[in-house]
């Protein structure tokens, strides 16, 4: 049984989080776009989850151009 007493951390965002902003794609930047995708992210989300939040149109190009789907806020409500 979940400890319900347990506190939620809080994310803050903060721009020196985004270290690949700019940065040129790697295989496994590649790999994990598809893998926060394919498990329901949204563009945004992958983009947090890569440290690409400062650029998420590259990241929305990038997986356009892999020929991804991806959810879209309205989509996961």
């Amino acid at each position: 049984m979940p400890n319900d007493n347990i506190p939620v951390p809080r994310f803050y965002y903060d721009p020196a989080h985004d270290i690949y902003d700019g940065k040129p794609w790697t295989e496994q930047d590649i790999i994990d776009l598809r893998a926060s995708l394919a498990h329901g992210s949204t563009i945004e989300m992958a983009a947090g989850e890569l440290c690409r939040a400062g650029s998420v149109d590259d990241v929305r190009r990038k997986a356009a151009e892999l020929g991804l789907k991806w959810q879209h806020d309205a989509d996961r409500n």
